[in-house]
């Protein structure tokens, strides 16, 4: 789910607004600030998304109690969430981003 989930923004959102970015700056022009706003916001989704995927890839491996429960993976969606929020709270404080 999470993967489809991923794919679809790459592929129905991100890379057709990225053809319509790029030229625009290769042509010197200034892109539409609306669709670079919504292709970050579904990467940002993607990043956000990574951790669950991850996890539920490997989960089959692991030798957590309980850790075939829905409760289980929605723990790790919550703190996998938490995680990627705190990298951004300080990527925006790097200078240069």
């Amino acid at each position: 789910m999470f993967g489809t989930i991923m794919v679809a923004n790459v592929w129905m959102r991100i890379w057709p607004a990225q053809k319509k970015i790029i030229p625009a700056l290769k042509a010197g022009m200034p892109p539409d600030a609306a669709l670079v706003a919504r292709t970050a916001q579904r990467s940002r989704h993607n990043t956000y998304l990574s951790v669950p995927l991850v996890w539920t890839m490997i989960n089959s491996h692991t030798v957590v109690p309980g850790a075939n429960s829905p409760l289980w993976l929605l723990g790790v969606i919550l703190v996998g969430w938490f995680g990627v929020s705190l990298i951004f709270g300080k990527s925006t404080k790097l200078k240069g981003m």
